[in-house]
């Protein structure tokens, strides 16, 4: 049962709600990727340095709770956003 419900900012438009459920859909597929048996990537696109802060923060609580499946974030200026190139750390075992 999803209780999100849409909301207004106080500017009287719909672009928190989006950016907002664009976090949720991002933080998603990071849990799929680190809860997957096969390494991929997560690609996405951002639009201001306060997503990037939030994705930060989201993978440095994942790298806390997966410690055997650590993850790393780049970050490439595209436009008047940003794209991130989420990705599992590769570890070479001798």
């Amino acid at each position: 049962m999803n209780t999100t419900k849409p909301f207004i900012d106080r500017y009287g438009s719909f672009s928190t709600y989006f950016k907002a459920e664009h976090m949720r859909d991002i933080i998603r597929q990071i849990k799929a990727m680190l809860e997957s048996d096969i390494p991929y990537h997560v690609y996405a696109s951002v639009e201001c340095a306060n997503q990037l802060t939030i994705l930060s923060r989201v993978i440095g609580l994942q790298n806390e709770k997966h410690i055997t499946k650590e993850i790393r974030m780049t970050v490439t200026p595209k436009g008047n956003g940003y794209l991130v190139d989420i990705h599992p750390m590769q570890f070479n075992v001798l």
